[in-house]
């Protein structure tokens, strides 16, 4: 019997551009221009997120933003697993860097797919 466990996955399209090949219908985006509205939906929706789904839960984040680094080490103190991806060419801080148990860089835009490098 597969262990099945909820993961979210919370993209920062405002940092991280969305490649080609992704169809928009799968991206929900939050229509406001005020400062910083993205990022306060994203941290809002991560933790509604663990509101309704107790650990061993995952939560993936595709941002290179130092303002999510505090959320996701709560989070992952609490035991969520807790994935970082950081585009390649994206400066992040090593606080982000090092929020998540899995930190993954990713070289986009490519043609087929995403190149991952994994650290644990």
């Amino acid at each position: 019997m597969m262990d099945r466990t909820a993961i979210a996955i919370f993209w920062d399209i405002k940092d991280c551009a969305v490649p080609k090949y992704v169809r928009p219908e799968d991206i929900a985006d939050v229509p406001n221009g005020r400062k910083d509205a993205a990022d306060k939906a994203i941290l809002v929706d991560m933790f509604l997120f663990a509101l309704d789904n107790c650990e061993p839960c995952s939560i993936m984040l595709i941002s290179g933003a130092i303002d999510f680094a505090p959320a996701l080490h709560i989070l992952g103190q609490r035991g969520y697993t807790i994935i970082v991806v950081i585009p390649s060419g994206v400066n992040v801080s090593s606080s982000l860097k090092n929020a998540g148990m899995y930190g993954i860089g990713v070289a986009w835009p490519m043609g087929k797919g995403l190149n991952m490098g994994i650290r644990e």
